[in-house]
């Protein structure tokens, strides 16, 4: 009736044992005893032993970094359609033909797909965390850009900061999520920070056209 726990802090020797009495809770079995020495692998937690920590499914969900990535995918996304959404106001405005909004989403997807190729190298050198800050001053940039420029060459510089930006969405999230998630529930997460895709269209297209027309 014995469970092994790998140390979980202190100046302990690398041949110490420390032993701790937990009560029925603890998964262990009632008042069994767990030793704790950091030469162990087994621990209580793969038996559902861990204290005060639930070993249902979404007691392991990543909630911080699931959350985080959703929000960056789903404003860059949001900025991606942003400019389809405002088409008519912006073409009666700089006085070209509405499908040219087609070349604006051409341009971010495609140096999104470029981006995304070298983001790799660049998430294993400074972080998941800051290319996540920089994804979000392109999408800031973009939105800045294409609100105060009145030119085509303007939104077209939007689009390729954007789509600078945009192409390291999934491989940050992908980062951040993977060595966090338990594989058990990893499809479920992904899905989830995946739904950043339609949600930054829905809400593009929802929140866009009423604020072109507010200040029209």
């Amino acid at each position: 009736g014995v469970c092994l726990r790998p140390r979980l802090g202190g100046n302990i020797g690398a041949d110490a044992l420390i032993v701790a009495r937990f009560g029925p809770w603890a998964g262990c079995g009632g008042g069994q005893t767990a030793y704790h020495s950091p030469k162990h692998t087994r621990t209580c937690a793969s038996q559902g032993a861990f204290p005060f920590a639930s070993t249902g499914p979404m007691s392991r969900i990543p909630y911080i970094p699931l959350i985080t990535a959703l929000i960056v995918q789903t404003l860059a996304t949001m900025a991606a359609y942003s400019i389809a959404a405002a088409a008519p106001s912006i073409s009666k405005e700089l006085q070209v033909p509405g499908e040219y909004v087609g070349l604006f989403i051409s341009t971010v997807y495609g140096f999104g797909m470029i981006s995304a190729m070298f983001s790799p190298s660049f998430i294993h050198r400074y972080g998941a965390v800051r290319v996540s800050q920089v994804i979000m001053v392109a999408t800031i940039a973009m939105v800045l850009m294409a609100s105060i420029g009145s030119t085509v060459g303007t939104l077209a510089f939007s689009a390729v900061l954007l789509g600078c930006g945009y192409g390291a969405t999934a491989p940050t999230s992908s980062h951040l999520l993977m060595k966090r998630t338990p594989p058990s529930i990893r499809n479920m997460v992904f899905s989830i920070r995946q739904i950043g895709v339609p949600l930054g269209g829905v809400l593009g297209g929802l929140i866009v056209p009423p604020l072109v027309l507010a200040f029209d």
